[in-house]
């Protein structure tokens, strides 16, 4: 029984935040707001498996939207009697503009996590190719949670993120950060070493 609810709890929980692939017929709306990147995502679950749908993405410093549309695939679940791990890709392609000038673009993507109750880690990679750049992040994150809550709860996590955008920044940007949901509502606000701000939110369906 104990198995069980901690399952349902990662289901409609810990589960469903922070992932690009969701749970059957799922929905969700999300954006990224730090320094180096504009990140704002629509997608759809067809099942726990496989997820598509539309991006926008706007790099502040080169002054470059992209249009992309994508699809994520869990290629690994790993879980155990209170754990759970995550292994899953991204592929993409749409058009990128800068000084009214468009030219074809494609997204990879690769991300892996580890999580618990209490304690969160993630390594994520997203690469960004055209012709004329080559743009990589990479962003890893390691967290806790000081409680734990049901799923009526509000929930939060203290996380440390470190980010670099290479081919562009090339920098490692320190964030501590806070992380809340609240049933289908994430939240995450936080202010870097370097004194830039973030705020994300992601809504579910």
């Amino acid at each position: 029984m104990k198995k069980i609810l901690t399952l349902i709890l990662f289901t409609l929980g810990l589960e469903v935040f922070g992932h690009p692939v969701t749970y059957k017929n799922g929905f969700e709306i999300s954006g990224v707001n730090m320094s180096a990147i504009r990140d704002y995502q629509a997608t759809y679950s067809f099942t726990s498996h496989l997820a598509s749908g539309t991006r926008y993405v706007y790099f502040p410093l080169t002054k470059q939207t992209l249009y992309l549309g994508q699809g994520s695939w869990l290629i690994k679940k790993f879980l155990f009697d209170e754990a759970q791990g995550n292994i899953y890709t991204t592929l993409g392609g749409g058009r990128s503009y800068e000084n009214d000038e468009s030219k074809g673009v494609f997204t990879t993507g690769l991300e892996a996590d580890f999580e618990t109750r209490r304690i969160y880690t993630s390594l994520k990679f997203s690469g960004f190719h055209a012709a004329s750049y080559d743009y990589q992040m990479v962003q890893g994150r390691v967290g806790f949670a000081p409680y734990v809550t049901g799923f009526d709860g509000i929930h939060t996590w203290f996380m440390v993120q470190g980010m670099t955008l290479r081919n562009q920044e090339n920098k490692v940007e320190i964030t501590p950060m806070l992380r809340f949901f609240y049933q289908n509502v994430l939240w995450e606000v936080g202010a870097s070493t370097r004194g830039n701000m973030m705020f994300n939110f992601m809504v579910h369906y």
